[in-house]
């Protein structure tokens, strides 16, 4: 594990009033947050009113700081606008109106128009045409062009012990939504790990949902909000550095903060699911849970946090500085989460093969070995890169998706499927076949279809409509397709010789 010194990074200027517009960018994010959320019980009132004036306020007093007021011309143009937004905003607190919701676009609009006007690098007149096109490439500049600004104002490193107490903080921020996320999704893969911690994650729920999801939304667009701001200060000065190749680096305290509280989860989680799997049946039903139940079900709530999984580690050891005593921390939380993480595909393939056992294949449990197959490929990769910084880890990304993406559609999915369930069906591995659900699949599935007594029905209630009746029909049509060249393909062509 051998230790690599951050590449260099751009360099952005700031003073005094920088750090005042961070806390003032906070407030702006937890604000508009508020009222995104409130939207859901009702039509924003006074809280908009509130947020332009803090908007105005904000802007006036930091923009025009080194910028100055513009020419008379812009001026004009850009007070009468200031005017515009203002009562625009006021009228959202002096009167309801079912037009809120042209009138908050048209805030929005107006916003942009003024702040440009009057500050920022915009070149063309308010009359011309071409201002409106301007005017958004400006913003999305604005707010997506200066991100770097606010994190190194906050990761300064003449302050370290505060620049590592801030990293875990940002960490708090990062894993308290994660966990929101996980954990239910772990309670619903695992019966007898939702009965242990029902209880509490309904409490935290209940009692702090709504208060951590403004909280991460105010939090989310701060660094947004900043930039634009920013931008809006320093014109078209770029950040020093910019033709160097930078790479963002955190404190190592971050990631810890992150992989922690999750790997702590996840172990527990094994464990209740190791107590299910080596005590038994018995075990379970003490439990008041079947262990039929217990064994079907689960497998694409793991996946999805395999997949969350996957990227909160290759974000850890991307981003984190590999110095220190705090980076084998990393490193070792890091590892464990892949392992964790593997275990929970194992578990997933373990559950979804006896499902598939008792009830057959589907297109989409075929779907779901594909993706634990290329997760599993992906977490490898993610191991080396945990151990090797200079591993492509997004080279092996790509080209495994691309390659396991073409080797899914060389595989013939619906051909799979439909010759698993009838050879099960035959063979008396499983006792009920839905034959409705594979005559809806592909031509690739009629020369499996055709090993089926000519008189089985498709669909259970309903009589005439038999297997034999719907394979010619199915090989009239496939042979209409494949009687021309612009639509003759493989698999239809196949099916009207199946007979």
């Amino acid at each position: 594990m051998p230790s690599h010194p951050a590449g260099s990074r751009r360099h952005y200027q700031t003073d005094g009033r920088e750090r005042v517009l961070l806390v003032l960018a906070l407030g702006l994010g937890f604000l508009t947050a508020d009222l995104c959320l409130a939207m859901w019980y009702g039509v924003p009132a006074l809280g908009v009113t509130l947020l332009v004036l803090l908007w105005e306020g904000t802007l006036l007093w930091y923009a025009r700081e080194g910028t100055g007021l513009p020419e008379k011309a812009k001026r004009g143009a850009g007070l009468g606008l200031t005017v515009a937004v203002v009562l625009l905003g006021l009228c959202f607190s002096l009167c309801v109106s079912w037009l809120w919701l042209l009138n908050a676009l048209a805030l929005l609009a107006l916003l942009v128009l003024q702040m440009f006007q009057l500050f920022g690098p915009a070149r063309r007149a308010w009359s011309s045409p071409l201002m409106l096109a301007e005017r958004g490439f400006l913003l999305l500049d604005g707010l997506f062009g200066q991100l770097g600004a606010p994190f190194q104002l906050l990761l300064s490193r003449k302050r370290e012990r505060g620049r590592r107490r801030l990293c875990i903080l940002l960490g708090l921020c990062c894993v308290i939504p994660l966990l929101m996320l996980v954990a239910p999704l772990l309670a619903s893969a695992d019966a007898l790990f939702d009965r242990l911690t029902a209880e509490t994650l309904r409490f935290l729920y209940e009692h702090f949902g709504s208060l951590l999801g403004r909280l991460v939304l105010g939090l989310f667009l701060a660094p947004f909000l900043f930039s634009l701001l920013y931008f809006l200060r320093r014109g078209e000065a770029r950040a020093t550095g910019a033709g160097q190749a930078g790479t963002f680096v955190v404190d190592p305290a971050l990631p810890v903060t992150v992989l922690l509280p999750l790997d702590l989860l996840y172990v527990l989680f094994a464990a209740v699911q190791s107590a299910a799997l080596f005590r038994g049946s018995a075990y379970l039903e003490a439990a008041g849970i079947s262990y039929a139940e217990y064994a079907r079900s689960g497998f694409f709530q793991l996946v999805w946090v395999s997949c969350i999984n996957l990227a909160v580690v290759v974000a850890a050891v991307h981003f984190c500085r590999r110095e220190g005593k705090l980076w084998l921390v990393v490193w070792a939380l890091s590892t464990g989460m892949v392992a964790l993480s593997c275990l929970m595909l194992v578990s997933a393939a373990w559950r979804m093969t006896l499902y598939v056992s008792t009830y057959g294949l589907s297109v989409k449990r075929l779907l779901t070995y594909w993706g634990m197959a290329l997760l599993a490929v992906f977490f490898g990769a993610a191991l080396l890169k945990i151990w090797r910084r200079d591993f492509g880890f997004f080279r092996v990304l790509l080209a495994a998706g691309v390659s396991g993406w073409l080797l899914l559609n060389l595989l013939r999915v619906d051909a799979v499927v439909a010759e698993y369930n009838v050879e099960a069906y035959l063979t008396g591995n499983i006792s009920a076949l839905d034959v409705a659900y594979l005559a809806g699949l592909s031509d690739e599935a009629l020369p499996s279809l055709a090993r089926l007594p000519a008189d089985m029905s498709v669909y259970e209630y309903e009589e005439g409509n038999t297997v034999g009746r719907l394979l010619e029909e199915r090989r009239v049509h496939a042979a209409r397709m494949a009687g021309s060249w612009r639509t003759w393909n493989l698999a239809s062509w196949r099916a009207a010789r199946s007979g």
